[in-house]
């Protein structure tokens, strides 16, 4: 999902390794942190990665989310 070739997945590869590029995700605790249901960690570094995490588009072009507290809610769901 990240490449749509091999040779790009080798070119992201390549970068990783480099430590040029990390790889992230919006976790459930992320979730919960934006809804305020928790609060051990970052809550706004959670709030601040649900807000670009919903701009990024699906197979069609929409946005996966309207906002982090959307994204928020379909992760808990």
């Amino acid at each position: 999902e990240i490449a749509a070739t091999q040779l790009a997945l080798g070119a992201i590869d390549r970068l990783i390794s480099r430590g040029l590029l990390t790889l992230a995700a919006f976790t459930p605790t992320d979730a919960l942190h934006v809804t305020g249901d928790f609060d051990a960690f970052d809550a706004e570094a959670a709030r601040l990665g649900a807000e670009l995490m919903a701009r990024q588009r699906n197979g069609v072009g929409a946005p996966i989310a309207t906002d982090a507290a959307d994204l928020a809610r379909a992760t808990l769901a």
